[in-house]
């Protein structure tokens, strides 16, 4: 299956927004109960917890995308076999 450069483009830009709407909640609720009580820690845990969540969200940004043809068509590709799989006789 062929990919179009639009369609990766366009899941780029996607993937992109829903990660901004991430960081700034995730930043939103981490700041705002904590902020009387913000330590040297405070961004190590938002790192942690964006780092944990964007993986969630492409796991599912991608299933989404799957959905959709757009972008995509069927095209055969001729596969190369590795050498490594190749007895050399030795």
């Amino acid at each position: 299956m062929k990919v179009t450069k639009n369609r990766s483009i366009l899941k780029t830009i996607s993937y992109r927004i829903v990660g901004l709407i991430n960081t700034f909640v995730i930043i939103f609720f981490v700041i705002s109960y904590g902020s009387e009580n913000f330590d040297a820690t405070s961004p190590f845990y938002v790192a942690l917890i964006v780092f944990i969540l964007k993986m969630i969200t492409y796991y599912f940004h991608e299933r989404v995308w799957n959905l959709y043809k757009y972008g995509r068509f069927n095209k055969k590709v001729i596969r190369l076999i590795s050498f490594s799989r190749h007895s050399h006789g030795d």
